[in-house]
C-alpha cells in the first residue's frame, strides 16, 4: 500500500483539511501532520489523538522518515512540505497531492491575512522583511503578486513533481468534486463539504476583486501558475465527465 502525501499550500484551505484528515482519515489510518515544533496539530494522528513529535530542528527526513517506518503500512503526510522534500523521505510506493485556489485569489488572501493579522511567517524567515513592507503599506498588493518569494508559488513548491507527477490536484472552488475524487484515492468516504473558516478580515465577499490593470500585472508575473491551475481544472472536468458516463 502507498504512503498518501499532501502538500498544504499557503491560502489553499490546507487547514481546514488538515482538521477533515483527524476528523475522517485518522481513525482510518495514520497521519502524520507536519507543521514545525510547537504547532498545535504537528505530531502523529491516530483515532483523532495526536502523539506530539520533537523535530529538534532536524531535517525533515530525519524527522518523517522514522515516523512512517514506525507507523506501519499506508499512512498519510500533510503540512508546508515541498514536493523535493518529500521525494527525500517518501517511500517509491508514493502518491503526491495537494489543494490549488485561482493564484489572483490566492495572492490576495496571502496579502491581506499578512497585512491584518500581524503574524510574522513562521517557517520563512527570509520571507520577514517582505512581511514587515506589507504591513507598513510600503508594499502594494501588485508589488506583492509580482515579488520573487510570491510569484510563480505552485511552480515552485511542486517542482520538481510539477502538476504531471501528483496523483491529484484538488480545487478549493469545487470542494465536492474533489472530496469525491480525493475519496477514490484514499480509499475512505470523505464527507461533500469541507467547511472553511475565513481568516481574512479584508474580505467581504467571496471573491476578491481587483482592477484590470492590477490583474494583468499579476497575471503576467505568475503564468506558469495559471496555466497549471488551468489544467488542474480541466482535469478535475475530464473526471467529473468520465464519472458520469
Amino acid at each position: 500500500m502507498p504512503v498518501f502525501a499532501s502538500i498544504h499550500l499557503g491560502k489553499c484551505a490546507g487547514s481546514a483539511f488538515a482538521k477533515l484528515l483527524i476528523r475522517e482519515v485518522s481513525p482510518q489510518m495514520p497521519v502524520l501532520l507536519f507543521y514545525g515544533q510547537g504547532h498545535p496539530t504537528t505530531g502523529l494522528w491516530n483515532n483523532r489523538a495526536r502523539e506530539p513529535i520533537k523535530t529538534d530542528g532536524n531535517p525533515l527526513k530525519e524527522i518523517c522518515g522514522p515516523l512512517l517506518e514506525g507507523a506501519g503500512g499506508t499512512c498519510l503526510v500533510h503540512g508546508h512540505i515541498t514536493a523535493r522534500e518529500y521525494l527525500e523521505f517518501l517511500p517509491e510506493e508514493r502518491e503526491v497531492f495537494t489543494w490549488l485556489r485561482h493564484p489572483l485569489q490566492r495572492i490576495c488572501s496571502h496579502y491581506y491575512y499578512w497585512k491584518n493579522n500581524r503574524d510574522e511567517p513562521r517557517q520563512r524567515p527570509e520571507a520577514r522583511r517582505l512581511f514587515e513592507s506589507v504591513v507598513s503599506g510600503d508594499c502594494s498588493l501588485v508589488q506583492f503578486g509580482c515579488h520573487p518569494m510570491i510569484a510563480e508559488y505552485y511552480s515552485a513548491m511542486l517542482d520538481p513533481l510539477g502538476l504531471d507527477g501528483l496523483a491529484f490536484a484538488a480545487l478549493t472552488e469545487h470542494p465536492e468534486r474533489s472530496l469525491m475524487r480525493l475519496s477514490a484515492l484514499l480509499g475512505i468516504d470523505l464527507p461533500s463539504e469541507m467547511p472553511v473558516i475565513n481568516t481574512t478580515r479584508s474580505k467581504g465577499a467571496k471573491a476578491y476583486e481587483l482592477k484590470r490593470e492590477e490583474e494583468l500585472q499579476i497575471l503576467a508575473a505568475n503564468a506558469a501558475d495559471m496555466e497549471l491551475y488551468h489544467r488542474a481544472l480541466a482535469q478535475l472536468a475530464g473526471d467529473a465527465q468520465r464519472s458520469a458516463i
